[in-house]
C-alpha cells in the first residue's frame, strides 16, 4: 500500500532555517515564504478542473470614434483602448504621460501612445496610429484629443498630472481635454536637451521687452538680441560678451534677493581653465551631470571653472528637430555665436535649479516659497546672469521660450504647489518603444500596418500584463514578491546616498515632513539627499519590499524607518488614504476589482481629484503599495478564510445575531416601501430617490441567487470568490455555504 503525506508549505514546523549572510546589505532583496504556527487547510482535486484549467480569454481592444471615422482628406487613422488594463488600473492612476514614435510601419503611420502611472511604472491604455496628407491647421490635434476624450469621459480616469515632449500639438490635446486644475508637465530629459543652447547657427524668434518690463520694471529694455537692437545702440560697449566663465553673485538683503540689476561689469575676468576628455555619450553624460548636483556646495554658487567645458559641449549637442521653430530661427549672420560654451554649464545648471524648485521643498535658508516667489527669483536669476556676461541672444531666447508667463507653468514644477508628482520624464513611453521595436519587432523591417497591430495585441499587450501582475495584492499569495522597478532603482540611490561622505556644513534635517534644507533634495528623482538617508538606521530588507513614494509631505512614511538618534516617527498608518488624492493600496474596491466605462460625461472645470487636494496636510495623501506588510502583526494567513482569535461560539452567536438584526431592518424596509407605493402621488420624489440610486440592488441580486441556487442546484464554478467574471464572482459569495432546504426557498 502506498501512502501519501502532505504537509502545509506556510508551516512553521515543516520550513527549513535558510542560510543567509550576517551582512544585511549583502542579502537579496527577495525573501523567503511566510510562515505561521498553524495546522494548515489542504485541498486535493479528484478530477481535473477544465473550467479552472482552459485556456484564458483572448486580450480585447475597444475602437475609439475618430472625427471624420478617421478618414479625411488630410489624416488616415484609427485608435483603440485597451479595456483590459483600464479595467484593473483605472481607479488608481492619477499620471499620464504622451508620446510618438516614427518609422514604425511600413506605411508611414506615426504611432501614439498614453501610458498611465500605477507604483512608478507605466502601463499602456490605448495607441492612435496617424498618417498625415497635407493636413489641415489643428486637424492632428483633434485626433490626439480623441483619444485623451475617451480616457477621461469613458473610462473617467481622474489625472491629477500629464507629461509630454515639446510637441506643442501633443501639449494642446492634453490640455484642452483634461480639466484645468490637472498639471501639465514637460518631460525634464526633453526641456534640458532643448536648452543646451549649443546650436550656434541660430538666433532667437522676436523678444518682447515691453512684456518682460510689464511684469519685472527692473528688466533693461535696451537689453535684447542683436538683430532687434538700432543703430545707436549698437556700440561696442553694448556688444561685448564675456569669453569666459563668470562666478555667479546674489545680492541678498534680509534673505531675500535684491530686485534691481546691478550694471554689467565693463571688465573681463580671465580664468584659467583645463579641458579633460571623456568618452561617455550625451545621455549617460547628463545623467552624470545632473546626479553631480547632490553635494555640500552652496546651492548659488557655479561650479569649479576647472570643469569639463568639452563635456559641456557634448550635453549641449541637440539635435535641430528639438528646437521649435517658433522659438528660434537660422541665421544668416556668417560666423554667428549664439552662446560661447564657457558660459553653456552654467545656464544648464541654473535652469535644472529653476525646473526642480518647489513650494514644499524648504530652500537653504529654510523658507518655503510660494509659486509666484519661485518664478521671480528665477527671472532675475537668469536675466542677471545674461545681463552680466552680455548674454543678449541667450536672455532673448530664454524669455520668448522659458520664462515668460505663456511658457513658465508648461515646464516648471513649481506650478503644482499642492503635490509633488511621480513622474518627471517621459522616459516610461520610451521604454515601451523600445521594447516594441527591438523585442517585438526586431525581426521585422518596417512591418505591415496590420501586423503591427496584432503583434501589439498579442505579443506586447500580453507581456505587460505579465509584468503588471507583480503589482496586484493578491500576485502568489504567501510568496515574497520581487521588488518593482521603481523600488529597485529607490533601493540602489538609497544605498549610494548613504555612503556618501557628509560634509561639514549644518542643515535643519525634518524627518517628520522627509525634508531637508541642503538644497539637493528637489534634484532627486525620489527626494532623497544624503542628509535623510544618513539620518535613518539601516532598514531591514522588509523596507524596499513596501516602500511607496507619496506626493505630499511626508514623502516617505514607514513604520521600519528608525532615526539614528533615537526619536520616535509617527509612522502613518498606510491602510488608509482616498482615491481622489492618489492610490488607496488595499482599498480593495479601487483597482483589483474590474471597472466599467463611464456613462455620460464628467463635470467641467473640476473633478473629484481637486475636492481632495483642498484638505489639510496632515491627512494621508497617497500611500498606495502592492503589497503591505502588517509589520505589528503576529499571525496570518494566506487563505480567504480568516483566522479567527474568538472562539468558535462566541463567533456564531455574533454571526447570528447580525443575520437577525439584518432581517429585523429588512422586513422594517420592506414595510416603508410598500407603504410608499401604496401612495405613488404623495410619495414621487421619494420614489423617484429610490429607483435612481438602485436602492437594495445588492439585496436583490442575493435573493435572486439564492432561489436560482436553492431550484436548481446549479455548481459553483469556483470556491474562491475571486475569480471568474462580475456575476460568477457574485454567485458564488452569495451561495457558499449556504444552508440548503426546500422550504427556505424565496418566494418570486
Amino acid at each position: 500500500m502506498t501512502r501519501y503525506e502532505y504537509n502545509c508549505a506556510q508551516s512553521a514546523s515543516h520550513q527549513r532555517k535558510s542560510i543567509k549572510v550576517e551582512d544585511v546589505s549583502k542579502q537579496r532583496d527577495k525573501g523567503k515564504m511566510t510562515v505561521y504556527p498553524c495546522e494548515g487547510w489542504l485541498t486535493i482535486w479528484g478530477s481535473a478542473d477544465t473550467s479552472e484549467c482552459k485556456q484564458g480569454s483572448e486580450y480585447e481592444v475597444e475602437p475609439i470614434p475618430l472625427p471624420d471615422g478617421g478618414n479625411s482628406a488630410g489624416f488616415q487613422a484609427f485608435a483603440f483602448a485597451l479595456p483590459f488594463f483600464l479595467r484593473k488600473w483605472a481607479g488608481k492612476i492619477r499620471e499620464i504621460g504622451l508620446d510618438s514614435t516614427f518609422n514604425t510601419t511600413k506605411a508611414g503611420y506615426e504611432c501614439f501612445t498614453i501610458l498611465g502611472e500605477v507604483f512608478g511604472s507605466g502601463v499602456p491604455l490605448g495607441f492612435l496610429f496617424l498618417k498625415s496628407h497635407n493636413p489641415e491647421e489643428g486637424e492632428k490635434e483633434n485626433y490626439l484629443r480623441s483619444i485623451v476624450r475617451h480616457l477621461v469621459r469613458i473610462w473617467g480616469l481622474e489625472i491629477m498630472q500629464c507629461l509630454s515632449d515639446k510637441d506643442i500639438t501633443e501639449i494642446n490635446a492634453l490640455i484642452a481635454e483634461l480639466p484645468a486644475d490637472v498639471k501639465y508637465q514637460l518631460c525634464f530629459w526633453h526641456a534640458i536637451r532643448a536648452g543646451r543652447l549649443a546650436i550656434v547657427g541660430r538666433q532667437p524668434a522676436y523678444y518682447n521687452p515691453d512684456e518682460a518690463f510689464s511684469e519685472y520694471d527692473w528688466i533693461d529694455r535696451n537689453f535684447v538680441p542683436l538683430k532687434q537692437m538700432t543703430a545707436v545702440q549698437r556700440e561696442s560697449a553694448n556688444l561685448e560678451v564675456a569669453q569666459e566663465a563668470m562666478p555667479t553673485i546674489r545680492v541678498m538683503f534680509n534673505k531675500q534677493p535684491v530686485a534691481s540689476a546691478p550694471a554689467r561689469p565693463r571688465i573681463v575676468i580671465n580664468l584659467n581653465g583645463r579641458n579633460v576628455s571623456d568618452n561617455s555619450d550625451s545621455q549617460a553624460a547628463l545623467e552624470k551631470f545632473v546626479d553631480s548636483l547632490d553635494d555640500d556646495e552652496e546651492e548659488d554658487s557655479d561650479p569649479p571653472v576647472d570643469e569639463d567645458l568639452d563635456l559641456s559641449d557634448r550635453l549641449d549637442a541637440a539635435p535641430s528637430w528639438l528646437e521649435p521653430g517658433d522659438e528660434t530661427v537660422f541665421s544668416v549672420v556668417p560666423g554667428y555665436l549664439f552662446c560661447p560654451a564657457p558660459h553653456r554649464r552654467q545656464i544648464l545648471r541654473l535652469f535644472i535649479r529653476h525646473f526642480c524648485e518647489h513650494p514644499l521643498l524648504p530652500d537653504r535658508r529654510g523658507t518655503s516659497r510660494t509659486p509666484k516667489q519661485i518664478r521671480d527669483d528665477a527671472v532675475r536669476d537668469m536675466y542677471l546672469f545674461c545681463f552680466q556676461r552680455g548674454l543678449r541672444e541667450v536672455w532673448g531666447y530664454m524669455w520668448t521660450a522659458w520664462y515668460c508667463p505663456a511658457k513658465w507653468k508648461l515646464w516648471a514644477r513649481s506650478t503644482s504647489e499642492d503635490f509633488i508628482s511621480r513622474w518627471r520624464t517621459t522616459m516610461t513611453v520610451e521604454n515601451l518603444w523600445r521594447n516594441l521595436k527591438h523585442r517585438t519587432l526586431h525581426e521585422f523591417v518596417h512591418p505591415r500596418l496590420d501586423q503591427v497591430f496584432y503583434l501589439i495585441v498579442t505579443d506586447l499587450i500580453p507581456t505587460f500584463s505579465a509584468k503588471m501582475q507583480i503589482f496586484e495584492r493578491d500576485f502568489r499569495p504567501g510568496r515574497s514578491n520581487p521588488l518593482t522597478p521603481w523600488q529597485k532603482c529607490f533601493k540602489a540611490n538609497w544605498k549610494k546616498l548613504s555612503l556618501r561622505p557628509l560634509g561639514s556644513q549644518e542643515y535643519n534635517i525634518d524627518l517628520s515632513s522627509w525634508t531637508c534644507t541642503c538644497g539637493q533634495q528637489k534634484y532627486s528623482a525620489y527626494l532623497l539627499c544624503k542628509h535623510l538617508v544618513q539620518s535613518f538606521q539601516a532598514p531591514a530588507p522588509e523596507f524596499f519590499q513596501t516602500v511607496i513614494r507619496r506626493r505630499v509631505p511626508p514623502f516617505y512614511s514607514h513604520p521600519l524607518l528608525k532615526p539614528k538618534d533615537g526619536s520616535e516617527i509617527h509612522a502613518l498608518d498606510l491602510l488608509d488614504g482616498t482615491v481622489s488624492d492618489g492610490d488607496n493600496p488595499l482599498g480593495s474596491d479601487t483597482y483589483n476589482k474590474p471597472g466599467q466605462p463611464v456613462s455620460g460625461t464628467p463635470s467641467s472645470g473640476t473633478s473629484g481629484l481637486s475636492r481632495g487636494l483642498k484638505r489639510k496636510r496632515s491627512d494621508v495623501e497617497d500611500d498606495d503599495s502592492r503589497s503591505i506588510i502588517e509589520i505589528s502583526s503576529s499571525s496570518g494567513a494566506s487563505s480567504p478564510i480568516r483566522v479567527d482569535e474568538e472562539s468558535d461560539e462566541e463567533v456564531e452567536a455574533s454571526h447570528v445575531e447580525y443575520a437577525q438584526q439584518l432581517a429585523r431592518d429588512f422586513r422594517a424596509a420592506a414595510a416603508v416601501l410598500e407603504e410608499q407605493a401604496r401612495n405613488p402621488k404623495k410619495a414621487k420624489l421619494w420614489l423617484r430617490s429610490v429607483s435612481d440610486r438602485k436602492l437594495g440592488t445588492d439585496v436583490s441580486k442575493m435573493v435572486g441567487d439564492v432561489r436560482r441556487y436553492m431550484k436548481t442546484s446549479r455548481r459553483r464554478e469556483t470556491t474562491w470568490a475571486r475569480k471568474g467574471d462580475k456575476q460568477s464572482r457574485r454567485y458564488t459569495r452569495n451561495t457558499m455555504g449556504l444552508h440548503k432546504a426546500d422550504e427556505n426557498v424565496p418566494p418570486e
